[in-house]
């Protein structure tokens, strides 16, 4: 929720204060509790302040060292406090009010460039070492916060979004294209952890550190989930015990806030375990949890159901605060303020979010803890093991998981086999075989511009390598899945003062899922099978046990499709001579449109294209129309 900004002369020129106060005022919708600046020689380092941890209300930031050879700007929070604190030798009375900032100073004192592999947290920071005449700058190892970068000419300048960095001459405002062609396509857009929508603009990728001297910029990753060596823990009951202390300790430091704290409960195992173990934590200090729940309207009177019965039961089992929030903007008023937020195109489903954060705002949270990430290890289906098993001749191993699993399903020992086997096998056969082809005839997306990045090409080689990945086993499909995990948080909850927080994606929970053995995800017949064993009565036993889930935003399609007269006048409404037609097959929209006006439910989607696939890509497609627009409105060039 804080921001930071600055910049470094790379020839000597000394840095001006007027120019690090068009950054700081480019990012004064973030920092509602003061600012701060630090000039020193050819470097300006700046901040913006939203407070949330009971340390931040303490912090002056940037930070500077006594001894003024070390200075330092960031937004972010360090999860490992306790641990750097004993191991760097701060004094005991001095820890409860040590700031993050300068903490992080003292770790670059310990460890120089590889500080940042010792931080565990959510953070992006810039330091400056005065004797060294370099910049570190560094995000956390799954790139929750980002930091965008540019380099105008005669300088190197960062920020936490790309229009403080346009504030400054030599910065232009051109859409990226390239990221604009792969928002439209599935399966593309999670690949490059670099670029932006805007051209001449960079993030640093998650995991890595950026040095900067006059001489260049050096690069380095300190972290990935392809190098995260094994565990030296051997049985299933050491993992169980691990992933629960490693878990609750995740969600226990995200409960490190000055402020209320919120949490998603959606009646699933995720939310469910992230909520109840937050609702534990807080109680121990006398405070307690607010819980945010997307529900369908009382007056919803269509075939869908929700999940209040659950969330119900995990609310009162937990004993905490609980508000159920109904869709209450339509799916297209809202974008043009999140492209202002999020500086990207939004993603489907966007519009519930506006009341979740709205609801956590309304009961003064400034954390909003979410159960995302648990499907990477703590709560991973486990789909092909069975079929791992047959692969590698484990026949009594395969001949228990059937039996459990028929029993749970209350179905034949055979056709339960018959479903988990051949079935699984002939459904992989199947998102290998034609994927590319069906991807792009519904993709949105103009034909030249599928053409000019090498859409085709591209998807191939994607399912080439999941080909290979199912067939390496599943340590690699994990590690593949982790890395599609660093990618920054939505910046759209910030516009509300409230930060997400991921407990499932904290580094140290992902380490150890990237080497789980596969059988934990069955327990006693059920998928799964590590949350519901781990947790055994800390969660209720209906969500503990429960097989089914209810999709998010149940109604999506009902409400898409009651939008379709909109959507026709948007597309209506496109000039022949609009630019639109080099990047949006808008024609292709249209036939969409027309066969999916006539369908009463829009999850079938259209004759001859796969169901929900048509509907959700005529909304992306919309989704980047509008988002074309508002960059127009604002002033960005098109390449």
């Amino acid at each position: 929720m804080s921001a930071i900004a600055g910049f470094m002369w790379l020839g000597g020129h000394d840095a001006r204060g007027a120019e690090l106060d068009l950054m700081l005022a480019s990012l004064a919708h973030r920092g509602s509790e003061g600012s701060g600046a630090w000039i020193g020689g050819p470097v300006a380092l700046g901040h913006l302040m939203r407070w949330s941890t009971p340390q931040s209300l303490l912090e002056a930031l940037p930070f500077v060292t006594l001894e003024r050879d070390v200075a330092l700007t960031y937004d972010g929070r360090l999860d490992n406090r306790d641990e750097l604190c004993a191991t760097l030798g701060v004094p005991f009375r001095d820890r409860p009010t040590l700031g993050d900032g300068a903490l992080m100073a003292h770790a670059y004192r310990q460890w120089g460039e590889r500080c940042a592999e010792h931080m565990i947290g959510d953070f992006a920071f810039v330091l400056h070492d005065v004797r060294a005449r370099r910049l570190l700058c560094a995000v956390d190892a799954l790139g929750s916060i980002p930091l965008h970068y540019a380099r105008p000419p005669g300088r190197f300048a960062f920020a936490s979004e790309a229009r403080a960095l346009q504030a400054l001459p030599g910065v232009p405002r051109r859409l990226n294209a390239a990221r604009f062609a792969d928002r439209g396509v599935i399966g593309l857009f999670s690949l490059d952890k670099e670029a932006t929508f805007f051209e001449e603009i960079q993030v640093i990728p998650p995991g890595h550190t950026l040095i900067v001297r006059p001489e260049g910029l050096s690069l380095r990753c300190y972290w990935e989930p392809a190098q995260v060596p094994p565990t030296h823990l051997r049985t299933d009951d050491d993992f169980v015990d691990a992933m629960r202390e490693r878990v609750t300790e995740a969600v226990r430091c995200r409960t490190r806030s000055a402020y209320p704290v919120a949490s998603l409960l959606s009646g699933g195992l995720d939310s469910s375990v992230v909520a109840l173990l937050a609702a534990r934590e807080l109680a121990a200090d006398g405070r307690r949890l607010l819980t945010i729940s997307s529900v369908l309207a009382e007056s919803h009177d269509g075939p869908e159901h929700d999940e209040r019965e659950h969330i119900a039961r995990a609310a009162e089992h937990a004993d905490v605060d609980w508000t159920g929030v109904a869709p209450h903007v339509d799916l297209f008023d809202t974008l043009d303020e999140e492209f202002f937020w999020n500086e990207r195109p939004s993603a489907i489903r966007h519009d519930i979010y506006q009341g979740l954060y709205a609801a956590a705002r309304a009961g003064h949270a400034r954390t909003l803890l979410d159960g995302h990430g648990g499907e990477l290890g703590m709560t991973a289906h486990g789909h092909d093991y069975l079929l791992h098993l047959l692969v590698r001749g484990r026949w009594p191993a395969l001949a228990r998981q059937l039996h459990a699993g028929s029993g749970v399903q209350d179905t034949s020992y055979a056709r339960y086999a018959f479903r988990q086997l051949v079935g699984r096998y002939r459904t992989r056969r199947a998102d290998r075989r034609n994927s590319t082809n069906e991807m792009l005839e519904a993709c949105p997306l103009a034909p030249e511009l599928i053409t000019r990045y090498r859409m085709r090409e591209r998807l191939d080689e994607a399912r080439e390598e999941r080909t290979r990945r199912l067939l390496a086993g599943a340590h690699h499909q994990r590690v593949v899945h982790a890395q599609r995990m660093q990618k920054p948080h939505e910046a759209q909850c910030d516009s509300f003062g409230v930060r997400a927080a991921f407990p499932f994606r904290d580094r140290r929970v992902i380490e150890l899922s990237l080497h789980l053995p596969e059988s934990l995800t069955r327990y006693r017949g059920y998928q799964r099978g590590l949350a519901r064993r781990a947790f055994d009565g800390v969660i209720p036993p209906v969500i503990q046990w429960r097989r089914d889930k209810t999709a998010f935003s149940p109604d999506y399609f009902r409400r898409l499709r009651a939008n379709r007269h909109r959507m026709r006048d948007e597309l209506a409404n496109v000039r022949g001579d609009d630019p639109i037609h080099g990047y949006l097959d808008l024609s292709k929209m249209r036939t969409t449109l027309d066969g999916l006006s006539g369908e009463t439910d829009w999850s079938r989607g259209t004759p001859g294209s796969p169901g929900m696939t048509a509907a959700s890509m005529l909304d992306v497609g919309l989704i980047l129309l509008r988002y074309f627009r508002w960059c127009g409105a604002t002033g960005t060039s098109m390449p």
